[in-house]
């Protein structure tokens, strides 16, 4: 929402750039390596893209079979809204049908971040279980020392 002092004024059409001075600029080639980092740091590479098979990604641009994001929101969307069938888009996608059951739930439960794979490794100190921290505090009571 708008402040109150703003005042919603169009941008003015010299500043929106056309779609015609898009052409005109030069292609940069894909630079598939730094996109790969970045899909790897935020834990969305798709270990597997080869295994993407749909159409829509095998033409190249906007859709990326190494983005796992990319990949598993175009498959629920397929289900949802183009009724593909779960085994056709399971498979035209690179996943199991369990795969495609669980992005559904995680998509429907908490919107596209829930599509993110959770960090891997240990959630929490579980070696310091309750008896192991109830007898190191007995030891401490001990010998404060």
């Amino acid at each position: 929402m708008a402040d109150s002092n703003e005042i919603d004024v169009p941008a003015p059409l010299e500043s929106v750039l056309c779609t015609a001075e898009l052409n005109r600029r030069p292609l940069r080639p894909p630079d598939y390596e730094t996109e790969n980092r970045a899909l790897a740091a935020s834990r969305t590479l798709n270990s597997d893209p080869q295994k993407v098979t749909d159409p829509a990604f095998a033409a190249g641009g906007f859709f990326d079979p190494a983005d796992l994001l990319q990949v598993k929101y175009e498959m629920v969307r397929q289900i949802e809204v183009d009724g593909v069938p779960v085994p056709a888009a399971a498979s035209a996608f690179g996943f199991a049908r369990q795969s495609v059951y669980n992005a559904r739930a995680a998509l429907a439960a908490g919107g596209l971040a829930a599509l993110i794979p959770a960090k891997p490794g240990p959630k929490g100190g579980h070696k310091l279980t309750g008896p192991v921290l109830d007898h190191l505090e007995a030891l401490l009571e001990q010998d404060p020392g």
